[in-house]
C-alpha cells in the first residue's frame, strides 16, 4: 500500500507492475509511505508543485524501491529459565530501522519485516532487560532465539 500524507492523507495501491498514481495533491511537501508485508517499510518526502492546469501531473516518475526483511523469533526467559509473557522486543540497525513486539502468553515472538544487517536485540520486562547482537539478511529467518532477561540491581 502506498501512503501520502502532510495533513491530509491520500492512499493507492500499487497496479501488479507496481506502478501507481495519486490525484489532485495539494502543492507543497508529501511523504511518501509503502507498506508490504515481506519488505522493510520505506518512507520519502516529496515536493508537489502547482501545475499549469488543475488536474495536470507535476510530478512523474517517482520510484520507491522495496527491500526484503527478516524474521527473528525466539523465547525471551527470566534468570531463572521461565518463559516471560508480555515482555518488549525490539531489533534495531546502525541506521535506526526498527521492529518490535511482544511475547506471547508462552514467552514466544516474531518480528516479521526485522531490519537487515547487523542488529541489536534486546528485550524488557518489568525491568528486567536482555541484550544480544546478530546478523541478518534479507529474506532470512531465525526462529531459535533465546533472550535471558537479567534482573535490574
Amino acid at each position: 500500500m502506498l501512503r501520502v500524507s502532510t495533513s491530509e492523507v491520500a492512499e493507492d495501491t500499487t497496479e501488479r507492475d507496481g506502478a501507481w498514481a495519486l490525484r489532485a495533491l495539494r502543492p507543497g511537501a508529501w511523504k511518501l509511505s509503502v507498506l508490504r508485508a515481506g519488505f522493510l517499510p520505506v518512507a520519502r518526502t516529496i515536493q508537489v508543485v502547482a501545475g499549469p492546469a488543475r488536474g495536470a501531473i507535476t510530478q512523474r516518475d517517482v520510484k520507491l524501491a522495496l527491500a526484503r526483511g527478516a524474521v527473528a523469533a525466539g523465547t525471551v526467559r527470566d534468570h531463572r529459565g521461565a518463559r516471560v509473557a508480555d515482555a518488549r522486543v525490539l531489533a534495531q540497525n546502525a541506521e535506526g530501522a526498527v521492529a518490535e513486539g511482544r511475547t506471547d502468553a508462552r514467552g514466544e515472538f516474531r518480528l516479521r519485516d526485522c531490519p537487515t544487517g547487523e542488529l541489536s536485540l534486546s528485550a524488557e520486562h518489568a525491568g528486567a532487560k536482555a541484550d544480544m547482537r546478530l546478523f541478518l539478511r534479507p529474506g532470512q529467518e531465525v526462529a531459535t532465539l533465546v533472550l535471558e532477561l537479567v534482573p535490574a540491581p
